[in-house]
């Protein structure tokens, strides 16, 4: 029976790493209406396909519950709220030792909001938090109820949760998603002051491609907010890195500008 063990864990292993894999490109990638990138859209397939080979050939292996909880959480990613509802379901009935069985409950609220259900959802989630969490639970709660407050219109509420949200995570890609929804949010609602503020954090956690157009963003903002010296400081330090050697032209647009309207025509 060491050969099952092996190869159980090796088709686990496979699971795991693609799911993974999937994860940091979805939390690492600009926001686009919700498009899941093709690349991640691939590596949940291979992470839900390997989780089901466990199933099926190895019923006895320890790794059942992990198994049941990447194809729950992968279809759940890839908008199949009832396959996810089902494995969610199975490992909160039959696996309650499982390590993963608080994290499965909060998935099941967060699958049955995406259901339509937002009065149950509120209540279990308010059940869930009379209890303990951890920071991970307490990170996929509020980006929860920061959903609810977007089907409510409370703005507030949203910033309020999204923000509780990037603090209770460790994980840069995790906080990179949060800030990039919040700035969204932000320039949705023509908030300027608060969208520069998330860009901030934003430039701080994300990876090169992101954090570069973040900066420039940033600029853009801090013009019209009319924050000129901070700018110009900014930029004249931007022109002495080379990861902005791309942008240098553009750099100097937005410092003519910034001159421009400050009334420094030569300058300009």
């Amino acid at each position: 029976s060491s050969d099952v063990c092996s190869s159980d864990l090796n088709t686990f292993y496979n699971a795991e790493i693609s799911y993974k894999k999937a994860l940091q490109i979805i939390e690492e990638s600009p926001i686009i209406d919700d498009e899941l990138p093709r690349q991640a859209k691939k590596l949940l397939g291979e992470a839900v396909e390997n989780s089901k080979l466990i199933l099926k050939e190895y019923p006895e292996s320890k790794y059942i519950d992990d198994a049941i909880f990447i194809i729950a959480k992968a279809s759940f990613l890839q908008d199949e709220v009832a396959i996810a509802e089902r494995h969610f379901n199975l490992l909160l009935r039959d696996y309650p030792e499982s390590k993963f069985y608080s994290l499965s409950e909060i998935w099941l609220a967060y699958t049955h909001f995406r259901m339509g259900m937002i009065d149950s959802t509120r209540i279990v989630l308010e059940i869930i938090q009379a209890g303990e969490q951890n920071n991970k639970e307490k990170f996929i709660i509020h980006n929860i109820l920061a959903e609810i407050a977007i089907e409510v219109d409370s703005l507030e509420q949203v910033y309020h949760h999204y923000e509780l949200a990037a603090e209770y995570t460790p994980s840069d890609s995790k906080k990179t998603s949060t800030f990039g929804k919040l700035v969204k949010i932000a320039e949705k609602n023509q908030d300027k002051e608060r969208a520069s503020i998330y860009l901030e954090k934003l430039i701080q956690v994300a990876p090169d491609n992101i954090r570069i157009d973040s900066k420039m963003q940033w600029i853009i903002y801090q013009r019209e907010l009319r924050n000129f010296d901070k700018i110009i400081d900014e930029i004249e330090s931007m022109l002495g890195l080379s990861e902005f050697a791309a942008e240098y032209m553009k750099l100097e647009l937005e410092l003519g500008k910034v001159y421009m309207d400050r009334g420094d025509i030569p300058i300009a």
